[in-house]
């Protein structure tokens, strides 16, 4: 999955990449290569600042000035894993909100393994969609996973989840 970002940008203030609501240490953008005058295309050194990140956390800080881009900054988000969900199962979406497909095999459980762990457990919220009924409980009890549980009877197959770290 790929977020949007800054295709171009008149700023002053900060950017935060936040792999799974990590907190992060800021550094200024001209520190990283960036040119705040209007005329330096800034994607280059943009791709190079994303690809050194290697996925953890950042905070990015723009001092004011125009900052040019050739064309859309993009930021790769991982997409977290399934386990228990039966065979079949698909996940879309990031740690942080997604849909879950349940697959064959009536699974009473599923278990969201975040693609990069919370600091701290993260607060978690599961709904099903329109195609069932029933209700799913999450139990957020670590920062690595989140679980869901299955009402009894319950026939929806797919759910959303919303999740938030502290």
């Amino acid at each position: 999955m790929f977020k949007k970002l800054l295709p171009f940008l008149t700023a002053i203030g900060v950017l935060t990449i936040n792999a799974s609501g990590a907190t992060a240490l800021c550094q200024t953008a001209a520190g990283a290569g960036f040119s705040s005058d209007g005329v330096t295309d800034n994607l280059s050194a943009w791709n190079a600042f994303v690809s050194a990140l290697g996925g953890s956390s950042t905070c990015l800080s723009f001092d004011p000035g125009v900052y040019k881009f050739s064309g859309s900054a993009t930021v790769a988000l991982a997409t977290p894993a399934l386990s228990a969900c039966g065979t079949g199962s698909v996940i879309s979406g990031t740690d942080e909100y997604g849909a879950v497909s349940i697959g064959t095999g009536a699974p009473i459980s599923c278990i969201v393994l975040f693609a990069r762990p919370w600091p701290t457990a993260a607060y978690c919220v599961v709904t099903p969609q329109a195609n069932g009924t029933g209700i799913a409980v999450a139990n957020n009890t670590n920062a690595s996973a989140l679980y869901i549980y299955f009402s009894p009877g319950s026939t929806a197959q797919s759910y959303n989840y919303s999740c938030r770290g502290t």
